[in-house]
C-alpha cells in the first residue's frame, strides 16, 4: 500500500483514498481547481499583453509628420 502526504493537514494517508480521513481535503480536486486558477492567470495576463503590443504598435506606425503645418 503506497503512502502519500495530504496537501491540507501533513499526515500520512493511503494513495487510494480520494480524501484525507482527517480533515477532509480531496488533493485531486486541489489539483484541478489548482490548474484551472493558473490556466485563468495565464489567458488574462495574455490579453493584457496583446491589448498592451496591440496600443504600442498603433502608436509607432503614426505619421511623424501629422504635427507640421504645410508650407513651413
Amino acid at each position: 500500500m503506497a503512502l502519500r502526504k495530504c496537501p491540507g493537514c501533513k499526515n500520512t494517508i493511503a494513495a487510494e483514498t480520494e480524501s484525507c480521513p482527517i480533515c477532509g481535503c480531496n488533493p485531486r480536486a486541489r489539483q484541478v481547481k489548482r490548474f484551472v486558477m493558473w490556466g485563468a492567470a495565464v489567458v488574462m495576463a495574455g490579453v493584457l499583453l496583446q491589448g498592451q503590443v496591440r496600443h504600442h504598435l498603433t502608436t509607432l506606425h503614426t505619421p511623424a509628420t501629422a504635427n507640421v503645418q504645410p508650407g513651413r
